[in-house]
């Protein structure tokens, strides 16, 4: 897949999930997930950190993916533990409580829009140096 129909798709999944966000209440937001132990607020919350990829890593990532895929990204042993699991939960328990649940939804749209920016940019002024696309 080019780089332009990875955004594009990216772009495509961020905008069904922000307009599911918006119809959203606070007390929707509180109910328990299929990701125990996270509430749908800390769930959306941990997505939107997920996709948030300072601009200046870009460029590693960019490296990362050329060596290997975004799947080989998240196979690392590591994610397999419970330390790395305690610890992604109880770092994002903490942001959450940060961000009220009645911002949940713009605060993901803000963060995905950055995130498409950022990756607008790295594909133009790398495009030239990616892998071609298979």
């Amino acid at each position: 897949m080019s780089s332009c129909r990875t955004i594009e798709a990216f772009d495509a999944e961020c905008s069904a999930l922000s307009l599911v966000l918006q119809g959203l209440t606070s007390d929707d937001l509180a109910r328990p997930t299929n990701c125990p132990p996270w509430t749908l607020h800390e769930l959306v919350v941990h997505i939107a950190d997920s996709i948030s990829v300072p601009e200046v890593a870009m460029s590693r990532l960019a490296g990362a993916l050329r060596q290997g895929s975004a799947a080989d990204y998240y196979r690392r042993p590591e994610r397999h533990t419970d330390e790395y699991r305690e610890g992604n939960v109880e770092r994002t328990r903490r942001r959450a409580a940060t961000i009220p649940p009645e911002t949940a939804a713009a605060f993901f749209r803000d963060v995905w829009h950055r995130t498409s920016r950022a990756f607008a940019c790295l594909t133009s002024s790398n495009e030239s140096r990616l892998p071609a696309a298979p």
